[in-house]
């Protein structure tokens, strides 16, 4: 597996790196992402695997079980294809992704692929191998009878003749099939028909790749594997079954499955009947009843996986045959129900995974061969093997109900079918030997992967990991992201740098100065006369995100920097409105972290906008319906961020195309916690693909701020002391935020009609406080003007409810500090916040909506009453107490949100090594191609590695640390 120049010589000696090509359909990914996941794990090889954007979800358990796999999301035009189209032309469709696959590689030259690993459906992935100058292997989640039944048919005459019988006779015993069980792919071929035409290339294309592997074991096929060794005209034909029990799947049981399996550990041994049909089947109405039926009529104990369409299930069966039969609807647990010793026999179609799982389970197979390979599948294990019996054929076979239902009971009947149980018991044993160490399968996989294993044993020098860190220059996003900075530095001893403009160097103040390993980066803008710096900057009615698109000005300076600096960065970390750092950060050929200073609610919110069409439609509400729940939204209360962008406008797009870059990040860092927002994060973590997504607040309490206390806040918190527990009101729209006078009346009467005590955070503009309003409240109630410190404020005991306006990093402290939320949402990503904290946790209420509301002075003051009356609201109380312990317990030892940090940590580390490998290797590589084109035999020691290449015919390459 190694790459080689022509003249034989490798052109790469570090860990080496497998692109993997699925196809996107249940039964051919998940072995293919078994096999994946065990390469990784066993063989430290690192992994990508490249998908249509679309299919990223399908992707999720295998990328969180396999640390050094990462998914690469490509858009392909036009992806809908025909209802009901084959696989096949699937893979005709795919091959759409050969030129961005080409362009991807070509512009990672120090990480490129190192070979090709492909499903066998994808024969056009030889193209791209051949394009790349990398051997592939093929993927073949068929067994070793079908591969090379299909080898022979697509290596023939085709069409073929309906009218006649297939006879294979140069396979082992010349097996012969009527027309009708020939796989479908191959009764599919249409002779002249451009893409079926494709279809038969790429399939002929398979025999060209440097090795095959296939997902079956040789006990169980050996002459057919033989036989494949033989037609490919080398060796490397690797059973490597079967692969289930990868660890990768890790489906979660659903209350339902937990439900059957203690049914099932009521049952006798070996006394249930498991039906199912693979995920892909729908029985028609008359099969189906047939079906049901038999199982009724057979008086045995059954599980049927009816999938999600539990239509098919005959009317009052369950009832009929409760207490003897369940009825599993969606996914099914597979491996887990045939493992289960109550199972005896397994009714199935004979799909490939489903026939080795079955036979992994030591089961009697009930054979029921309906389309594609499965007939073949069950010429194995009925006629070869003889550890299955015949139950039905054919995808319209309706059979008699009570014919099979004595199938049925026979299957369980531990006084019949003995010689079918005694074969079938030794070919699991044999599956179960197969994997373990010094057994067929593991045997050829270490075979297969040893040129594969290829990563130095020498420590590589250590050195310290140095993060970039571009803010966005507003207090909102700029706060949290030194938080996370000043966390991950002082605990984990990462350098940071801060890349700000000049104007923005004195808000770096406080956190430089407790940040001993963090140094301010100031780069000019060019044309700083005409361009913002902050936010604050902006003209009136400019939204904000358009500063980030001023702020892309900074990428060709901090190029220039990081060229010419002794420790350039090894990881980008930037704000999510910062989304054009994912091409710095390609440019460094480092990891980038996109850091989310909003909540996962925002952050699914805002994903599945800009992924989707704009701009919306004012006149109807907003349906998210990827999201958990489906949350919907009046068009009024979207981001205002997605409501203000301008189709076509040239700063708009960039803004959105910024966005968009952001799910090409290597991780996603969000201010939030998973007992507030684990559904979120979870949906963000399919959404990706990446399985980092990383939960790590609230970061506020990192203690980089260290703001001094004024006189005026001095005096402030002397009043909160007199004041009894929880009877203050607390009111602060943000940093921001300027009310305008009506409303700032309305919000005055309100909190003087009230009679409950508060403190108003007016900020800078005190002309917002209605006239008088401080001498008629005097002794009940305090305005703050400037800087308020809003999280001591809301920690002190005497604060019992804040009017917010949902801001998140004032949601996050509010809930932080266990006080009653009353929600007045104004813009932005307000309304979610709302949302979150109203209707899914009950721990605010809602005072008022809107930027422009007045709302009635009479009925917000009973807000305020009621929200520091301890004999009132005592649910929102209550919750919101939960939600506070929880979010100091996360950010304590132990907690979900530091254990996130641990983790996101920990793979920068091991990222920062592996780059160590490539440079040190570097070296030694270009020691070698000075050596000259005749290298067979060839053993080499340099100063640091030492290397072996042995041979031109395939090649085998051996890396060691001295």
């Amino acid at each position: 597996m190694a790459t080689t120049t022509n003249g034989g010589v490798p052109s790469r000696l570090r860990r080496p790196h497998v692109l993997i090509l699925p196809l996107p359909s249940r039964g051919h990914l998940l072995p293919l992402l078994d096999f994946s996941h065990r390469l990784s794990t066993r063989h430290s090889v690192a992994i990508t695997v490249a998908v249509a954007a679309s299919n990223l979800p399908l992707l999720s358990a295998f990328l969180a079980s396999t640390p050094l796999a990462a998914a690469l999301p490509i858009q392909i035009p036009d992806a809908s294809l025909p209802e009901n189209s084959s696989h096949a032309l699937l893979a005709v469709h795919l091959r759409r992704l050969r030129d961005p696959l080409l362009s991807w590689a070509r512009s990672r030259p120090d990480d490129p692929p190192t070979v090709v690993v492909s499903d066998f459906f994808l024969g056009w992935a030889q193209l791209l191998a051949d394009d790349l100058g990398v051997p592939r292997i093929v993927f073949y989640a068929s067994g070793a009878f079908a591969v090379a039944a299909l080898e022979l048919l697509w290596n023939g005459a085709l069409p073929l003749d309906p009218k006649s019988s297939v006879v294979l006779d140069t396979l082992p015993g010349s097996p012969a099939f009527p027309y009708e069980h020939v796989p479908s792919v191959v009764r599919s071929y249409v002779a002249g028909d451009p893409d079926w035409e494709v279809v038969l290339q790429g399939f002929r294309l398979n025999a060209r790749a440097w090795g095959a592997v296939v997902n079956s074991f040789d006990e169980m096929e050996r002459e057919f594997l033989e036989w494949l060794k033989r037609f490919f005209g080398h060796g490397r034909v690797w059973a490597v079954g079967p692969v289930a029990e990868s660890g990768c799947r890790g489906e979660d049981r659903l209350p339902e499955a937990e439900q059957l399996f203690s049914w099932l550990d009521m049952c006798p041994t070996r006394s249930v009947v498991y039906v199912c049909f693979g995920t892909m089947y729908k029985p028609p109405p008359a099969q189906a009843a047939a079906l049901g039926a038999a199982l009724e009529a057979s008086g045995a104990r059954f599980v049927w996986a009816v999938g999600a369409d539990a239509a098919v299930l005959p009317e009052g069966l369950e009832e009929r045959t409760a207490g003897r039969g369940r009825v599993v609807r969606g996914w099914a647990p597979q491996v887990e129900i045939l493992r289960h010793a109550a199972v005896g026999a397994f009714l199935t179609h004979c799909g490939w995974n489903s026939t080795l799982e079955g036979v992994a389970a030591g089961v009697a197979l009930l054979a029921w061969p309906m389309k594609a390979d499965q007939f073949i599948d069950a010429r194995l294990v009925v006629d070869m093997h003889g550890a299955a019996v015949r139950a039905a054929e054919g995808a319209a076979a309706v059979p008699d109900p009570g014919t099979l239902a004595r199938a049925l009971a026979d299957a369980v009947d531990g006084t019949k079918c003995a010689d079918v149980r005694a074969k079938a018991s030794v070919l699991a044993a044999a599956a179960a030997a197969a994997v373990e160490e010094g057994g067929s399968s593991r045997v050829a996989f270490a075979s297969m992967s040893s040129p594969a294993a290829m990563s130095t044993n020498a420590a590589p020098s250590r050195r310290r990991p140095h993060a970039l860190v571009v803010p966005f220059p507003s207090q909102g996003h700029l706060l949290p992201l030194l938080d996370f900075a000043h966390r991950l530095s002082t605990r984990h001893g990462v350098v940071i740098t801060v890349a700000v403009t000049p104007s923005n160097l004195p808000l770096l103040s406080a956190f430089l100065a407790s940040t001993p390993l963090a140094a301010a980066l100031a780069l000019p803008l060019p044309d700083t006369s005409s361009r913002p710096e902050h936010s604050r900057q902006l003209p009136p009615g400019t939204h904000h995100a358009l500063l980030a698109v001023h702020l892309s000005g900074i990428r060709a300076p901090l190029l220039s920097w990081v060229s010419s600096h002794p420790d350039p960065p090894t990881v980008v970390v930037s704000d999510f409105f910062l989304g054009w750092a994912q091409l710095l950060a390609d440019d460094l050929r480092v990891p980038r972290v996109a850091f989310y200073g909003v909540g996962a609610f925002t952050v699914a919110a805002l994903e599945h906008f800009w992924n989707g069409s704009l701009p919306l439609e004012p006149s109807s509400p907003v349906v998210l319906d990827p999201l958990p729940g489906s949350p919907s939204f009046p068009y009024e209360h979207v981001p205002s961020v997605v409501r203000s962008y301008v189709a076509g406008d040239p700063d708009w797009e960039l803004v959105r195309e910024g966005f968009l870059l952001n799910s090409r990040a290597w991780c996603a860092v969000v201010n939030s916690f998973d007992e507030i927002e684990g559904e979120f994060l979870e949906y963000l973590n399919r959404l990706f693909g990446h399985g980092r997504v990383w939960a790590v607040g609230p970061v506020a309490d990192s203690g980089c701020r260290e703001e001094e206390r004024s006189s005026e806040a001095e005096q402030l918190f002397s009043w909160l002391d007199t004041c009894p527990a929880l009877s203050v009101v607390y009111v602060c729209f943000g940093s921001m935020y300027k009310p305008p006078p009506a409303q700032a009346a309305a919000l005055g009467a309100a909190l003087e009609a009230s009679g409950a005590r508060f403190v108003w955070a007016v900020g800078a503009d005190v002309a917002v406080q209605p006239e008088g309003l401080e001498e008629r409240t005097a002794g009940r109630g305090r305005v703050v003007r400037g800087w308020a410190p809003q999280m001591e404020i809301l920690r002190h005991g005497a604060v019992g409810a804040f009017l917010t306006h949902c801001g998140w990093n004032s949601t996050l402290e509010g809930v932080a500090a266990g006080v009653v939320l009353l929600a007045w949402p104004m813009k932005a990503d307000q309304f979610i916040d709302a949302r979150l904290v109203v209707d899914l946790h009950g721990a605010g209420v809602r005072a008022a909506e809107g930027a422009g509301a007045v709302p009635d002075p009479g009925a917000l003051a009973r807000v305020f009453a009621d929200a520091v009356d301890v004999g009132k609201l005592a649910d929102v109380r209550a919750k919101t107490s939960a939600l506070a312990a929880a979010a100091a317990e996360v950010v304590e030892e132990g907690g979900s949100s530091w254990i996130a940090l641990e983790k996101m940590a920990k793979e920068l580390m091991e990222w920062l090594l592996d780059s160590v490998d490539r440079c040190e290797v570097g070296a030694a590589i270009s020691l070698g191609d000075k050596l000259g084109n005749d290298h067979t035999g060839l053993t080499k020691r340099s100063a640091d590695l030492s290397w072996q290449y042995r041979g031109n015919d395939g090649g085998e390459l051996a890396l060691w640390g001295r």
